[in-house]
C-alpha cells in the first residue's frame, strides 16, 4: 500500500518571543487552527495576504469562521546553518478587532505609525496649482491712475494683509 507523499517544508519557522505567548494564550480552537495554517504556510501551500503602508513586507493569515483573528508574519533569511534559506517569522497573533493585532506588530517591531493615513495626508496638502508665488507689494508695477467717472478700486489684499 502506497501512501501519498507528505508535502515537504519549504520554509523554516520562527516566532517573536511575544508571538509565542500570543499563541499559547489564544483560545484552544484558535491555537489549533493557527498551527494548521502555519503548517500550510511553511509547506508553501498557502500564502498570507500582503499588508500595505507602514506594514509593507509583512503578511497576514486569517483565522476563525468569520476571519476575526490574524497571524502576522514576515519572510526573512534564515540564520546561518539552518536547513532552509528562508523562514517564516511570526510577529503577532491576535484579534483583528480595532486593528489590535496590527498595533501589536508596530509596537514589537518598533515601527511608528503615521499620525494619519496617506489619504488624509493627501487631503490636507495644498494642491500644486495653489502654490503660486505672489510678488510682494514693492515688486509690483505702479497702479494705473484711476479713470474719471469709474468707482474707485476696492481695497487690494496682498498675501500678508491689506495694503495701506
Amino acid at each position: 500500500m502506497n501512501l501519498p507523499a507528505r508535502p515537504v517544508a519549504v520554509y523554516g519557522l520562527s516566532f517573536h518571543p511575544d508571538a509565542l505567548n500570543d499563541l499559547l494564550a489564544a483560545p484552544g480552537d484558535m491555537r489549533d487552527l493557527a498551527l494548521a495554517r502555519l503548517q500550510d504556510a511553511v509547506r508553501a501551500q498557502i500564502a498570507g495576504g500582503k499588508l500595505r503602508y507602514d506594514l509593507a513586507g509583512y503578511r497576514k493569515l486569517y483565522l476563525g469562521a468569520r476571519a476575526d483573528w490574524r497571524i502576522v508574519y514576515a519572510h526573512r533569511p534564515a540564520p546561518p546553518g539552518a536547513p532552509r534559506p528562508t523562514e517564516i517569522h511570526v510577529v503577532a497573533m491576535g484579534p483583528r478587532e480595532r486593528h489590535e493585532v496590527y498595533h501589536t506588530v508596530r509596537a514589537r517591531m518598533g515601527l511608528t505609525r503615521p499620525a494619519t493615513g496617506p489619504r488624509a495626508h493627501a487631503a490636507r496638502s495644498r494642491p500644486p496649482h495653489l502654490r503660486t508665488h505672489t510678488p510682494a507689494p514693492s515688486d509690483r508695477a505702479p497702479a494705473a491712475p484711476p479713470v474719471p467717472g469709474l468707482p474707485a478700486p476696492a481695497l487690494t489684499v496682498f498675501p500678508k494683509g491689506p495694503a495701506r
